[in-house]
């Protein structure tokens, strides 16, 4: 019988990957901080936060003032820039293949 170790090192398997493609820990911390960072320019200067906002014409408009007058931006961003800070999302995932445990010289006194 084989060990699970020696069962995935056989020829013609493949290796598991996980079903979520791996992205960058900064894919949603970015837009986070850019969203801090228009919310924060609206406290300084609320006239040209809301002229940058795009799309003045169409309701899309609206919705994104509101947004950004409630805090609800504001928000949003400190919600995607948070897990930054988490560990976890910084380690290299992956197997530890290239991890070889090498026997010491010392071994055993008598």
């Amino acid at each position: 019988m084989l060990s699970a170790e020696a069962a995935s090192r056989r020829p013609g398997r493949r290796r598991e990957s996980s079903a979520v493609p791996r992205i960058s820990p900064l894919g949603a911390g970015l837009p986070g901080i850019l969203l801090l960072g228009w919310s924060a320019l609206f406290l300084i200067s609320t006239s040209r936060a809301t002229r940058l906002i795009p799309m003045q014409g169409h309701s899309f408009a609206a919705g994104f003032a509101s947004l950004l007058v409630t805090g609800v931006l504001a928000l949003a961003g400190a919600t995607m820039v948070i897990p930054l800070f988490v560990p976890s999302r910084w380690r290299r995932r992956g197997s530890d293949d290239d991890y070889v445990d090498i026997p010491s010289g010392i071994g055993l006194m008598r």
